[in-house]
């Protein structure tokens, strides 16, 4: 809701990333994920495109990230039926779970690698209300852009943070950590298993800061991306030990829902490597945080320059 971000990859056998293009967004111009105004969508959309580099950005076609605020994405284990009645199953089978109203969503499933039985077909099965696509789409389309696919913000990070031939890998968790939230995204054999947000992320950090030291929150934002969580003398050290217990709080939350989540798989799961992601994740520190909460666990800093090479200028 606070930026536009597009990367641009080339479409080669051995993918490169290219340029990179981002700005700001007023506040208020989304409002949890909808688009509150298309035109002066477009007009940002457009004027991020001259916000390149090191490259201009090319024409080409577009996939778009969906915000997960009014999305939907779940594990379906159903029989084995055709596409065409697999369609009908999806619609039936989430009517039950969907926190929104079936008819104002837009639906899609993908088969995944099974878990379960040989006799069961696995799907992901995505759902995102139209109130927040049409508009976004509309903006798109303004500024120029070709669509050809939408994806969530959790499928996108998947992508970008773990290796192409991920299918073996069991038991990873995705930490995204936002300005506001914290998302976890539990991924296993080949596809993401349950996706949940914690509601604290950077923004929550940073005032604590200005409440405790009373500093402005440009100031507090500031001293908590060059100090983080690393012991230190004077002033500084006590910034850091307040955060340092901010985020050990934060910490804990996110282990207490993955392990009240994990139940809930129909096969259950384990948490085998961590990766951490998002601009919260460059707090200096924070990573030996996360690996004191998760002991034994591996605890890395996601590179979504995983699977792709950079084109040389």
């Amino acid at each position: 809701d606070r930026s536009v971000k597009i990367a641009e990859v080339s479409s080669v056998a051995h993918p490169q990333f290219k340029t990179v293009c981002w700005s700001s967004l007023p506040a208020g111009l989304l409002r949890r994920g909808i688009v509150q105004d298309v035109s002066l969508l477009v007009q940002h959309l457009k004027a991020t495109c001259g916000k390149c580099s090191p490259f201009p950005l090319s024409e080409g076609p577009v996939v778009a990230s969906i915000p997960e605020t009014r999305s939907f994405i779940r594990v379906l284990d159903l029989p084995i039926l055709s596409d065409e009645e697999t369609d009908e199953a999806v619609t039936w089978a989430i009517r039950k779970d969907l926190p929104f109203d079936l008819d104002h969503v837009y639906i899609g499933w993908q088969p995944i690698v099974s878990s379960t039985s040989a006799n069961v077909r696995q799907v992901l099965v995505g759902a995102a209300q139209r109130a927040v696509i049409n508009p976004l789409l509309e903006a798109l389309d303004g500024a120029g852009f070709m669509v050809v696919a939408l994806e969530l913000e959790s499928q996108a990070m998947v992508r970008s943070l773990l290796p192409l031939d991920s299918g073996s890998l069991e038991g990873i968790v995705i930490l995204d950590l936002g300005a506001n939230t914290t998302k976890i995204i539990y991924f296993d054999r080949g596809t993401m298993r349950i996706t949940v947000d914690v509601p604290t992320g950077g923004d929550r950090l940073t005032a604590e800061l200005a409440r405790v030291f009373s500093l402005t929150p440009e100031i507090a934002a500031e001293r908590k991306s060059v100090i983080g969580v690393i012991a230190r003398e004077g002033e500084d050290g006590a910034i850091a030990s307040t955060l340092r217990n901010a985020v050990l709080t934060l910490a804990q939350q996110v282990r207490s829902t993955i392990e009240n989540s994990l139940p809930q798989l129909p096969s259950g799961g384990s948490v085998r490597g961590i990766l951490l992601s998002g601009g919260g994740a460059n707090l200096p520190g924070i990573r030996d945080i996360f690996g004191e909460v998760f002991s034994g666990i591996p605890v890395q800093i996601g590179n979504p320059l995983t699977n792709l090479t950079v084109e040389s200028s």
